[in-house]
């Protein structure tokens, strides 16, 4: 009985070197007609599972397949490299490299797999991978400061014997991917699959600064990327005009969304912080991420994300920090029946002090320069916020003029007070410019309790976006 040939033997190997030549060999000519699957199946046993099916066009694989089913039966496929999808692997990069045009059976760009590790654990960087690529890896390391870590093949290409070692790319598009893995994997995150970047760096000297520089080969990777199952693929905003070719041409898939990367920062931290609001896992208190963990992924969010992820993930942690440190007169339940508070472009603070404070009721005044959403959202979640299905809590909101401010705060307020005297009112003076405060604090009565959350502020944030963490909750009282 003739043994099956395999694509893909599932288990280690020696380890073969994949040089120019050998490329050159079986991929420089198109397939010949005849004899084309047996042609074909030798390709892909000689290149070997998974790297057949990442580099080799599609109808190579397709005519190698039908040459085995024909010769030896029908088997189980051998399934392609994982790509789409929302697959996670902490440390994973995946890298758009380049192919040499004159290889056509090779794709004009695929994906090469890379792993960030601890050097502690595994030693230098892999012997294996493509030449030039384990240095170019520790300069990337240098630019985002991160210390410790070295590049490697993943498990899956080292069991399968694949050796890229005498294999040259122009590899300075990685630099945006490695980056940010690298960055992900000193956060102890992940990244998802279905964001990929193609970026180069250019730096000034050793003083750390530079900006995102254009890379080539952008409709290949394109192209790549869409193969893949990308959702997003981030680009250099100066290769601008190769997207929009990219986009005119038939076959490309407009669900592919092209994000781009600034050339005007000069902060290599900072120029992949987009790429790390997309291409990291989401951490979350169910799977059992720790605090600071969270706090840490909080902090790098772009804002107009960061109150729901406050509110969902930390808010409940936040609180029990706090708790222990409010004036036992403060302390919940039932002690506070009255918040009143000024909006901002932040939910974090109301969503902080309604879950840690629990009060009846809530004022919200407002100037009428906020989005109508945003006092929308206030007005619908501080209702139920923590309730957990018990009574809703009455939410009301107010517009204070400019032209008349100091008198519509005191309006409000006494309107306020007056519908509902029972219990202790809180006043928050965290969000607000210095006249809306200076009113609202104007017209506190004597018997109330005024706070304000101290917190670092992030820079360019939103009035009243906390540090989640470092949230202090400062109570005092003025004397009339």
């Amino acid at each position: 009985m003739a043994r099956r040939p395999g694509v893909g033997a599932g288990r280690p190997r020696r380890a073969k070197v994949i040089d120019l030549v050998g490329l050159k060999s079986r991929c420089g000519s198109l397939l010949p007609d005849r004899g084309r699957g047996s042609h074909a199946f030798e390709i892909v046993k000689w290149f070997g599972e998974p790297l057949a099916r990442a580099w080799l066009q599609a109808e190579v694989i397709t005519a190698a397949q039908n040459f085995r089913d024909e010769c030896y039966g029908k088997a189980p496929s051998a399934g392609a490299v994982a790509s789409g999808g929302i697959s996670i692997a902490r440390g994973q990069c995946r890298l758009l490299m380049v192919t040499s045009d004159t290889l056509p059976l090779l794709k004009p760009s695929f994906i090469l797999p890379v792993e960030w590790r601890r050097c502690s654990e595994v030693g230098e960087s892999s012997s294996r991978l493509p030449i030039g690529l384990a240095v170019f890896a520790a300069g990337v390391l240098r630019d985002i400061r991160v210390e410790g870590l070295s590049l490697h093949l993943p498990d899956s290409w080292e069991s399968a014997g694949i050796d890229m070692s005498r294999l040259l790319f122009f590899h300075k598009s990685a630099w945006g991917s490695l980056a940010a893995g690298a960055a992900i994997f000193q956060q102890h995150g992940a990244t998802v699959s279905d964001v990929m970047v193609t970026a180069a760096w250019s730096s000034e000297g050793d003083g750390g600064h530079g900006w995102i520089s254009p890379v080539c080969g952008v409709l290949a990777k394109c192209n790549a990327a869409q193969e893949a199952g990308a959702r997003v693929l981030f680009v250099p905003r100066a290769n601008m005009s190769d997207v929009e070719q990219w986009r005119q041409k038939p076959d490309s898939d407009q669900s592919l969304e092209i994000r781009w990367l600034s050339d005007e920062v000069t902060n290599p931290r900072r120029a992949i912080g987009p790429i790390l609001a997309s291409l990291e896992v989401r951490p979350s208190r169910a799977v059992g991420d720790s605090f600071d963990r969270l706090c840490d992924y909080h902090a790098r969010m772009p804002s107009s994300d960061a109150d729901e992820f406050y509110r969902s993930e930390l808010v409940e942690d936040a609180c029990a920090r706090l708790l222990d440190r409010l004036p036992r007169e403060l302390r919940p339940p039932g002690r506070v029946r009255k918040l009143t508070f000024i909006a901002s472009r932040s939910l974090a603070v109301p969503w902080l002090l309604t879950s840690l404070f629990d009060p009846d009721q809530i004022l919200i005044l407002h100037d009428g320069g906020l989005d109508v959403g945003l006092i929308d959202d206030c007005r619908w979640t501080l209702p139920t916020l923590k309730r957990a299905g018990g009574h809703p809590r009455l939410v009301r909101v107010d517009e204070c003029a400019p032209e008349s401010l100091e008198a519509d705060v005191h309006r409000h307020l006494e309107v306020f007070e007056r519908d509902f005297p029972l219990g202790q009112l809180l006043v928050d003076l965290t969000p607000g410019y210095r006249a809306f405060n200076l009113a609202l604090l104007a017209a506190a009565p004597p018997q109330a309790v005024l706070i304000y959350v101290h917190s670092p502020q992030a820079k360019d944030s939103s009035p009243g976006q906390i540090r989640a963490g470092q949230e202090e909750v400062r109570v005092f009282r003025v004397s009339r």
